[in-house]
């Protein structure tokens, strides 16, 4: 017991242990003085199952002056919960007169912290007995104040404790408007438990009855235990969510939650024992429950990132206090008056500690956004970005320099063999090889990482990689710069167990000499890289009619979409005559565009642009339409009459091609099997499920289908026969030199016995003469296209032609 300095009285306590929780005052009073022992010598282990029998303490005080010394008594860190105070003044001389001061927690005025206010005449004793119900003794000890010294006492604890509650609500605050943004149960795992703690510390250090009625606090006193364990199990939650074991290690996940799940069957344990065995539950609780976080705490922890390491130094004051605080349950009782408020203490340096860890981790994830925004997920190489702001400031110090960009061939093929997975492997080992390869060139360093080491690589694209080099490139040294990089790929690549093998394309473009800016450099080089991937070729260096070619290509598809609007395009119709008895079998539909500036477009220019600028379903329903609009008049004069359209490979993919085509049908009455739809080789073999379905609605509503350019892709006849074709065209280029070419003999001898065999008919373009036609004819070629029957013409002249052809017979 410590007293005041400033008061002049003599004091002694002493306790006794009851044997029943049915002592009265009137029996503790006629007990004898030897029954009683010093306080010094406490030393009390409360039972497992609780405390079934109160503990009885006796201040004897003395008042040795001239004056009364009115004082106040604190009992500093006890749970007050059904206790009483008996205050006997010796002086009346008179137990009748003893003066029953009540249980405290029902004064009239509750207090912050436990105390009673006393006051001793001169000259005189008393002596106060104090009826102990409590759980929490061990941190006990009596304190003896003056009125006014005690009166600071309330106001330096209001400033504590008022300190404690802001910070903990803000936190509450702070975590909810988090999680409504973010949505991470983190933060209500953490509001839960910081008010779990406040509740606890409130109920503990009596600040509690500032704010409830008598009965809540009561009510929480008995549940104290109940609320320890539930702080525990919402302690874990908060620990592994603020890690993210969940997501990086499921085995210690498991874990932390089973030790959870524990806690949990301890409380239900105390509630159905009806807190028989508290204090045993609650041993067995902390043990679980520090265990529990050592081992998540320890397990994650990962020096790499400091905010693990704030987080796991947080946690540090409350399992030192914990521990501390659980030590007199496993060993003799002992009070140490220091512990009282390390509580409080250990909660809010956790709490800043932690505030710090969320700072330093959202810190941590910002600059993770950073990286992934400036470098690529896979290969941890500069991306774009980072090479343009190298560029810039190469261009800012006006320094010569050549950006090489190299394009490994075998990415494609490796992501569609073998899956994206094993084409990201395959770049990057590619980089790594490239990064030795080109070690002695004079390179710029893009970049410099956390350990200095120089990064000259950087991955733009997919599946292209860049180089910067200093000045420009020699003209003399560019093939051996090209043998260089592609010596990176010549062993190859291992991976599960194939070595993918494959060349590079290579584009080059320097500054000043090709672009002025950085944007414009990495065009250049992107544009000669697609030149080496156009021209078969293993490097190219920009060229500049190449932009020119690139702009005049930019105007045409502007053009070609205004000409859409504006009609400027027309349709001409080549005639194609059955050979056996030179009848009009029908005509091949053929775009054409007359530019208003730059005169007639060949259909090879402009169709690749259109299918480039994502025009080609806009063209492809414009000559539908106008096509099918003017076969209804050919129809008129000539019923057999049958219109081939050409239709992009890109219209393969549109589903609603065959319903639009349809609608046009049955709106002009026309009959689908005087329709064939053409289309190229290449178009033809799509693996496309689309594209199959495109073409088996065609067939389905009657719609013929043929392959246009046969001979000039690679069609395997198992695709051929699948399909199921109803016409194979014949290129022109395998029938012009039919008389004196024996290999085209060869290739269309066997390509019309191929389609009879498939039931299919055999359309011959490009027939010059009536010797070809003959040739034709005895191999069994039914139809024939070319100048010698007729040229293309527009709808009005084709139309004559056919009155006078039909006329002529």
């Amino acid at each position: 017991m410590s007293v005041d300095s400033h008061i002049n009285i003599d004091h002694a306590l002493e306790y006794y242990v009851g044997q029943s929780s049915q002592h009265s005052i009137n029996e503790i009073l006629s007990l004898k003085s030897n029954q009683f022992s010093p306080f010094s010598t406490l030393n009390i282990k409360p039972e497992l199952s609780g405390f079934k029998n109160p503990i009885w303490f006796k201040v004897k005080l003395s008042n040795s002056s001239h004056k009364v010394e009115p004082h106040i008594i604190y009992l500093n860190g006890s749970v007050l919960a059904g206790s009483q105070f008996y205050l006997f003044e010796e002086f009346l001389n008179n137990k009748s007169n003893l003066l029953k001061k009540g249980n405290l927690l029902n004064l009239e005025t509750n207090e912050i912290l436990p105390n009673i206010a006393l006051s001793v005449p001169a000259k005189k004793n008393a002596v106060l007995y104090i009826k102990l119900n409590t759980q929490n003794f061990s941190n006990i000890s009596f304190d003896l104040y003056t009125k006014s010294r005690f009166q600071n006492k309330q106001s330096i604890s209001y400033i504590v404790w008022g300190g404690f509650i802001g910070i903990l609500l803000m936190m509450c605050l702070y975590n909810l408007v988090f999680y409504r943004s973010t949505r991470d149960r983190t933060f209500i795992y953490y509001s839960i438990y910081l008010l779990l703690s406040l509740t606890i510390l409130s109920a503990e250090q009596g600040f509690m009855n500032y704010v409830f009625p008598n009965r809540f606090i009561f009510l929480i006193h008995k549940n104290i235990t109940t609320f320890e364990l539930f702080n525990f199990i919402f302690a874990t939650l908060f620990a592994l969510n603020f890690l993210r074991v969940y997501k990086r290690k499921r085995f210690y996940w498991k874990i932390a939650i089973a030790g959870n799940f524990t806690v949990l069957g301890l409380l239900l344990i105390n509630l159905i024992t009806y807190q028989n065995y508290t204090e045993l539950i609650l041993i067995l609780a902390k043990c679980v429950f520090y265990s529990t976080l050592i081992f998540v705490l320890v397990a994650n922890y990962n020096a790499q990132y400091r905010w693990v390491r704030v987080f796991l130094i947080s946690w540090l004051p409350i399992l030192v206090v914990g521990i501390m605080t659980s030590a007199p349950f496993f060993y003799e009782y002992w009070q140490v008056s220091i512990l009282y408020n390390t509580d409080l203490f250990a909660v809010t340096a956790e709490i800043l500690l932690i505030s710090y860890a969320f700072s330093e981790r959202y810190k941590a994830k910002e600059a993770k956004q950073i990286y992934h925004s400036t470098h690529d997920v896979v290969t941890g190489l500069p991306n774009h970005f980072v090479l343009k702001k190298q560029l810039e400031k190469l261009q800012d110090e006006n320094v010569k320099h050549t950006l090489i960009l190299v394009k490994p061939t075998a990415y494609t093929d490796t992501r569609a063999s073998f899956g994206i997975s094993h084409a990201n492997e395959y770049i990057t080992q590619v980089a790594k090889q490239l990064n030795v390869q080109l070690s002695g060139l004079d390179l710029v360093i893009i970049e410099g990482n956390k350990l200095s080491l120089p990064v000259q690589i950087a991955r733009i694209k997919d599946d292209a990689l860049a180089v910067i080099l200093y000045n420009e490139i020699p003209s003399d040294l560019i093939e051996q710069y090209a043998f260089l990089i592609n010596a990176a790929l010549e062993k190859g690549v291992y991976i599960d167990g194939t070595y993918l093998v494959g060349n590079v394309d290579i584009g080059i473009a320097s500054f000043p000499f090709h672009a002025n800016d950085a944007d414009e450099l990495q065009q250049r080089a992107l544009q000669a890289l697609e030149g080496a991937s156009d021209k078969g070729e293993r490097w190219c260096i920009y060229q500049v009619d190449e932009n020119q070619l690139v702009q005049q290509k930019l105007k045409l598809a502007a053009d070609l979409r205004r000409a859409l609007m504006n009609n400027e395009l027309s349709l001409y119709y080549q005639p194609q005559i059955e050979l056996k008895n030179n009848a009009i079998y029908g005509c091949e539909v053929l775009l054409r565009w007359q530019h208003p500036e730059i005169g007639f477009v060949p259909p090879d220019d402009f169709i690749p642009i259109a299918e480039s600028a994502g025009l080609i379903n806009d063209v492809t329903e414009w000559v539908i339409e106008q096509a099918l609009i003017q076969h209804k008049n050919l129809l008129e004069l000539y019923p057999d009459h049958k219109t081939s359209i050409n239709i992009s490979a890109q219209d393969l993919i549109k589903k609603d091609l065959p319903v639009q085509v349809i609608s046009l049908l049955t709106e002009l009455n026309i009959d689908p099997t005087t329709i064939i739809i053409e289309l190229t080789e290449s178009a033809s073999i799509s693996d496309s499920l689309a594209a199959n379905q495109v073409l088996d609605d065609f067939k389905k509503m009657g719609v013929k289908i043929a392959i246009d350019d046969y001979g000039t892709g690679y069609s395997s006849l198992a695709y051929l026969s699948q399909l199921r074709f109803n016409e194979i065209k014949i290129d022109k280029q395998f029938v012009m030199e039919l008389e004196h070419s024996k290999r085209d003999q060869t290739i269309c001898k066997t390509t019309i016995e191929m389609a009879k065999s498939l039931g299919a008919l055999v359309v011959a373009e490009g027939v010059e003469n009536e010797n070809v036609a003959k040739i034709l004819r005895q191999y069994g070629c039914e139809i024939a296209q070319g100048y010698h029957f007729g040229k293309p013409m527009p709808f009005s002249d084709y139309y004559q032609w056919l009155q006078r052809y039909q006329a002529t017979g």
